[in-house]
C-alpha cells in the first residue's frame, strides 16, 4: 500500500501480510514501513496456540528516528523498539469450586535507537470464574530501573526534547473480585497499588454495583478513586536572561474522584431510554520545587539551585506584571495545568425503533466544568 498527501509531499510504503501454519496453530503476520526520507518501521506478531492449555507469542516492533507517518496516520512515537514475549496457561474444565482460570506471564523490554533502556518489566496475572460464577484475578509486575528520554520537552509543536531522566524500579500490585452477573444485584471491586525504591506511590480503588430488576431495566453505579504522589515530576524548561535552559521539577500529589450513574431500559416494545451521567473531580498540589542538572545527573533543590534560591512562582498579579520582575504564575493556580478541577457529563438518548431495522434517536448532551476553583 502507498499513501499520499499532495499537501505535504509526505509519501508511505507499506507491506504487511499474514500466514497461518499446522491447523492455525501458528500465526505470523507484521507490516514493515517506509518513509519519503527513507525512515523505516516494522512490528510483527508470532503466535503458538496449539489444542490444549497454554498459548505462548512475541511481539516486536521498531521505528527509526524521524520516521513520521502522522500526516496520513497515527505512530505514538519514533526512536523507539519493543519485544515482548508471554506465556499463557488456561483450564476450562471445572476443577473444584473453579470453572476456569488464566495465568498469564508476560515480559517486556524497551529501547531507543540509541540503545537506551526505557523499560525491562515482568508481569504475573492470574484470573478465574468460581462454579458460582463470581470472578477473582490479581497480579504482580516489576519494572526495574529506567530512563524516560521525552519526560523533558524543550518544544512541544517541534518534538524536541530535554535530557533524559532516571526512572528508580517500580513495583505494583492488583487484585479485583465481582459477584455473579446474573443475579439482580451484583458488585464489583478492584484495587491497584503502586510504589518505586523512592517511595513515590499510585493507588486506585474502584467499586460498582448493579441492579437489574427486570430484564429490560438496568442500573449501575461507580465510584472510581485515584491518588499519585511522587517526588521529581517534570514541571517546565525556563530560559534565563543568559540563554541557559533550566529544568523545573516539583513533588507532586494528584488525586482524582470520579462518579457515574448509568440507567438503560425499554418503554414497551419499540421505544428505549438510556442516560448517563459523571462527575470528574481533579486536584493537584504541586510543592518543593527543584532543578535538574543534566550534568551531574541529579536534582537540587531551593537551597542547592541558585535559580530557584533567587524565586521563580508567584500568586501577586503585580508582581507577574511587572517589567523588572521574573516571576511567573505559581502552578497551583495555573489553570493550563488544569491543578483544581471538575466537571459535569450528563447524556441521554431516547430510541424509537419505529418500522423493523429502522430507528430515529433523540439526544441531549450537557457538559459544564470548573477549571481553577472548587465546583
Amino acid at each position: 500500500m502507498t499513501t499520499s498527501s499532495i499537501d505535504d509531499s509526505a509519501h508511505i510504503v507499506s507491506l504487511d501480510g499474514m500466514v497461518n501454519l499446522l491447523d492455525n496453530q501458528i500465526s505470523i503476520d507484521g507490516q514493515a514501513v517506509l518513509s519519503y526520507d527513507k525512515k523505516r518501521g516494522v512490528l510483527g506478531n508470532i503466535t503458538y496456540s496449539p489444542l490444549g492449555y497454554f498459548s505462548t507469542w512475541i511481539d516486536y516492533q521498531n521505528y527509526e528516528t524521524g520516521l513520521d507517518l502522522n500526516h496520513l496516520g497515527y505512530l505514538w512515537r519514533d526512536n523507539y523498539s519493543q519485544i515482548m514475549a508471554g506465556i499463557k496457561f488456561q483450564n476450562q474444565e471445572p476443577w473444584g469450586y473453579i470453572r476456569s482460570s488464566t495465568i498469564i506471564l508476560e515480559g517486556e523490554i524497551e529501547e531507543n535507537t540509541d540503545g537506551l533502556n526505557l523499560g525491562k518489566s515482568v508481569a504475573l496475572n492470574y484470573d478465574a470464574m468460581l462454579s458460582n460464577y463470581w470472578e477473582i484475578g490479581c497480579g504482580f509486575h516489576r519494572i526495574l530501573e529506567y530512563y524516560k528520554d521525552r519526560e523533558i520537552f524543550s518544544d512541544y509543536n517541534l518534538d524536541s526534547f530535554g535530557p533524559s531522566i532516571k526512572i528508580p524500579e517500580i513495583t505494583g500490585t492488583n487484585f479485583y473480585i465481582s459477584s455473579d452477573k446474573h443475579r439482580v444485584l451484583s458488585a464489583s471491586l478492584s484495587w491497584t497499588y503502586g510504589t518505586n525504591t523512592r517511595e513515590d506511590f499510585q493507588r486506585e480503588h474502584f467499586i460498582e454495583l448493579t441492579y437489574r430488576p427486570t430484564t429490560f431495566l438496568t442500573f449501575s453505579g461507580n465510584y472510581n478513586r485515584y491518588r499519585l504522589v511522587r517526588q521529581y515530576r517534570w514541571l517546565e524548561e525556563i530560559r534565563d536572561n543568559n540563554h541557559v535552559d533550566h529544568y523545573i521539577f516539583s513533588d507532586f500529589d494528584k488525586n482524582v474522584n470520579i462518579f457515574s450513574l448509568r440507567t438503560s431500559g425499554n418503554i414497551g416494545r419499540n421505544l428505549s431510554i438510556q442516560f448517563y451521567s459523571e462527575i470528574f473531580q481533579n486536584n493537584d498540589v504541586y510543592s518543593n520545587y527543584s532543578e535538574y542538572i543534566e550534568d551531574s545527573l541529579r536534582y537540587f533543590s531551593a537551597n542547592e539551585s541558585d535559580f530557584i534560591a533567587k524565586g521563580l512562582y508567584t500568586i501577586d498579579i503585580d508582581e507577574i506584571q511587572s517589567e523588572t520582575s521574573n516571576l511567573i504564575l505559581d502552578p497551583n493556580y495555573f489553570i493550563g495545568l488544569y491543578p483544581r478541577y471538575t466537571q459535569f457529563i450528563f447524556n441521554g438518548v431516547l430510541r424509537w425503533n419505529y418500522i423493523h431495522g429502522s430507528n430515529i434517536y433523540v439526544v441531549y448532551t450537557s457538559r459544564k466544568a470548573v477549571n481553577g476553583k472548587i465546583f
